[in-house]
């Protein structure tokens, strides 16, 4: 097993890996914890690649649990594709879209979950 530690105060810092030194370390405040990383908003990110064939990651963010969906259309508003549909906890989400399947065009990523609606568009290049 191997590992390293680097910590840095602001004005000096320090570098230890495995071996025979021994560090003492003073905490002296915390600035996050894991709780804090959840995110404070919904959000649906543009996905990429984009242009993109055959496959595209999207992601977002559901602030609170709740039902989400996460829906893909065609040009002409014609849902091809539920790529979630669910409750969902607090957290960022990624999926992968395979839409090999698909002709060339433009399509729609749409993100729903409470009163949160975002649209994104996509272009699919073959």
């Amino acid at each position: 097993m191997q590992w390293n530690i680097a910590a840095f105060d602001g004005q000096d810092s320090t570098l230890s890996s495995n071996g025979p030194d021994v560090m003492m370390v003073d905490i002296q405040g915390v600035l996050g914890t894991e709780g804090d990383m959840l995110p404070a908003a919904y959000a649906l990110q543009q996905n990429y690649p984009n242009p993109f064939n055959p496959a595209t990651v999207i992601r977002f963010s559901v602030a609170a649990k709740q039902t989400a969906s996460l829906q893909i259309f065609n040009i002409t508003g014609r849902l091809v594709e539920i790529l979630v549909n669910g409750s969902l906890t607090p957290g960022e989400y990624e999926v992968t879209w395979q839409a090999g399947h698909l002709p060339s065009g433009t399509y729609f990523m749409q993100m729903k979950s409470g009163g949160f609606v975002k649209t994104r568009k996509m272009v699919l290049l073959k």
